[in-house]
């Protein structure tokens, strides 16, 4: 989230790499109260969930990088 703080956004394209960085922090929000809501309720966690968004984080930090 500090890095988001860095980044210039008065450009296009600054815009853009801000609301991929931005994406992937809320992503991984999700996953952190997934996996703290499962672990409350005393479930177990499921391995769908949390890989398909480790999947999504990849694929959105390579395209951060691609528009960097």
């Amino acid at each position: 989230m500090i890095f988001l703080w860095t980044l210039n956004p008065v450009g296009s394209q600054s815009q853009a790499i801000f609301a991929v960085y931005l994406s992937i922090d809320l992503i991984m929000f999700a996953m952190v109260s997934y996996i703290f809501r499962v672990s409350k309720w005393g479930e177990e966690v499921r391995r769908l969930p949390l890989f398909a968004g480790c999947v999504t984080l990849l694929i959105l930090l390579y395209v951060g990088l691609a528009l960097w």
